[in-house]
């Protein structure tokens, strides 16, 4: 339902659930902040390790 919503007013789904578009620098920005709040140190040392590698990979 909310997918023929987004495609009648020619949005993006993604960008109509969050109100963030997904080319936006932004994208997820507040997701992950709320996410990362909730880690230990260890698991935010981590965290930073796996982004590395997937910015690696772009």
């Amino acid at each position: 339902m909310l997918s023929k919503i987004a495609a009648l007013l020619r949005c993006d789904l993604t960008e109509f659930l969050t109100g963030v578009s997904p080319g936006s620098k932004d994208f997820l920005n507040a997701e992950l902040t709320a996410i990362v709040a909730e880690l230990n140190d260890k698991q935010k040392k981590l965290l930073l390790e796996i982004a590395a590698v997937l910015k690696k990979q772009e």
